[in-house]
């Protein structure tokens, strides 16, 4: 129990409740009650320990496993030692720490002062968002790691990407570095810190790949209006709000018009997204600065912190910082630009790509691009699109989402003739079948769901209207049992003989019937609506 001035028995953070209350909110150590109080006012969680600078006490570290802290220091030696001991101590608990010194304090001063000459959330949240982790400014790292090349192993006439990364091996490198250390028990599980749970991730990388005209730049912009608003997206759900940084090195124009009709389709006036038309500087430390400054100037501007960075699309940026899509060292060297990026501002980044002629093998290019992202959603088809997830590192693979595309009229020029922009379409139409048929995937068997799967996608991609067939319902596409067998063995519904392969298939399609999933007649499959 904590009583004015400390707690009673053992160490405890003060406002121990409210702590243990709000598990995924970040949380601010601060030295003193008062300065605790006063964030609390905002909103925040604060807290504090007892007995002020110099008596952080290892058993407060438990508290704060998992969690992502925020140390205030106050400005003098004893302060700032002190928020350098804490973030010491939880370096290897709380997911991420960081320590902050607030701009424009007098000597002495601290977070209430701050707050009294004018301070805001917002400024206070966007500067912590902004700094580096902690970890990377009290541990030092060894002379070697930070050396400089020499002469002789630079490779010889670089590319600007790679004059970037020997000129830019400084300061900021260093301060982004993120650091753990296993000389403890790790005993506390450190989640993902989910934008959108089961997709997107602070602080990781994601590529959207298909051939040219295939949605994904749209489909990309639909998720971009569901992050900044909060929302749901195709069965994923919104863990954080964000705002978005979206650079558009093509059709800038078109990205826009497409983000005001998919906000006017669902009655959104307006949303914390920040289009930037043109080419991002990552060729020079300059203009690296400069794009992680654009980021951090949205969250102030919108108040809220960026979680998503769209790049669209990655084969004119590479092009555009003087690199080659098809040479691996090129594309190394760019990614790393990118990553530097994001450890400074800790966001989602995700690279729009395109296909190679062989859209089987993935993106454009050297692979080293495919293997320096956390996953790939690869889309195909064409009235009827898949998005499916492949090449995941810890994520499951497999149908992400099915859509198509529909016209939105903006509005009419100066002819009166209709301004139409192709949208993706509000429902997913495999996802409408799958609902409306009452599917709860999590009850079949791995084979039966693999099965479902395939028939989803091999109508989404090759399904034909039955007009003439009285038995199969009006407006539903449907596949003959040929095209999803096919479908089903490329998904690996068995790794066995071709034997075991139409074994597996042909229990699966039984099960399917007798469920009601899917309906037959006359050779052909389709997914049941309003059925359970």
């Amino acid at each position: 129990m904590w009583n004015k001035g400390g707690p009673k028995g053992d160490p405890i953070p003060y406002k121990l409740p409210e702590l243990l209350a709000a598990q995924e909110a970040p949380v601010f150590i601060c030295e003193g009650e008062k300065d605790a109080d006063n964030l609390n006012a905002w909103g925040l969680i604060a807290t504090t320990n007892s007995g002020g600078a110099g008596n952080w006490h290892q058993a407060l570290d438990q508290w704060f496993a998992g969690r992502t802290v925020y140390v205030l220091a106050d400005n003098d030696e004893p302060g700032r030692k002190h928020a350098e001991r804490v973030a010491y101590h939880l370096g290897g608990k709380a997911a991420q720490t960081k320590v902050i010194d607030l701009p424009g304090l007098p000597p002495k001063g601290d977070v209430t002062d701050w707050i009294a000459a004018g301070g805001k959330p917002c400024e206070l949240l966007t500067l912590c968002h902004s700094l580096p982790d902690a970890r990377s400014i009290t541990q030092a790292l060894p002379s070697t790691v930070l050396e400089r090349p020499s002469a002789k192993d630079q490779r010889p006439s670089p590319s600007p990407i790679h004059q970037s990364k020997a000129a830019n091996y400084g300061h900021r490198n260093q301060a982004a570095r993120r650091r753990w250390d296993f000389d403890e028990p790790q005993d506390h599980v450190v989640a993902k810190r989910w934008i959108m749970k089961g997709l997107l991730a602070r602080g990781e990388t994601s590529g959207w790949i298909a051939p040219p005209k295939a949605g994904k730049s749209a489909l990309v912009g639909d998720l971009c209006v569901a992050v900044a608003a909060g929302q749901n997206w195709r069965g994923k759900r919104s863990k954080e709000r964000c705002a978005v940084v979206y650079f558009a090195l093509e059709r800038g124009d078109l990205v826009r018009r497409r983000l005001i009709a998919t906000m006017r389709r669902d009655g959104i006036t307006t949303l914390p997204i920040r289009l930037v038309a043109g080419n991002p500087d990552f060729a020079t430390p300059h203009g690296i600065t400069a794009i992680i400054n654009e980021i951090n100037e949205a969250s102030t501007h919108f108040g809220l912190s960026v979680g998503l960075i769209v790049f669209d699309t990655y084969a004119k940026l590479i092009a555009a910082n003087g690199g080659d899509e098809d040479k691996a060292s090129d594309q190394a060297a760019l990614l790393a630009k990118i990553s530097e990026v994001n450890l400074e501002v800790d966001c989602h980044v995700a690279l729009i790509g395109h296909t190679g002629k062989d859209q089987s093998k993935g993106p454009r290019g050297s692979n080293a691009f495919g293997g320096n992202y956390d996953f790939e959603v690869r889309i195909k088809g064409e009235d009827h699109r898949t998005a499916s997830i492949v090449e995941a590192n810890d994520a499951p693979e497999g149908v992400l989402t099915t859509f198509t595309m529909e016209g939105f009229e903006l509005g009419r020029d100066e002819d009166g003739d209709p301004i139409d922009i192709g949208i993706v379409a509000r429902d997913a139409p495999a996802q409408a079948d799958a609902q409306e048929a009452g599917l709860a995937q999590r009850k079949l068997s791995p084979s039966q769901r693999i099965a479902f799967e395939a028939l989803c996608e091999a109508i989404n991609e090759a399904g034909e209207l039955q007009p003439g067939n009285p038995r199969i319902p009006a407006g539903q596409r449907a596949v003959n049992e040929d095209l999803w067998r096919q479908y089903a063995y490329k998904r690996s519904i068995s790794n066995a003989t071709q034997d075991a392969k139409l074994k597996a298939f042909t229990r699966a399609v039984e099960a399917l019937l007798a469920s009601h999933h899917v309906s037959t007649w006359d050779g052909f499959y389709w997914v049941n609506r309003g059925q359970s």
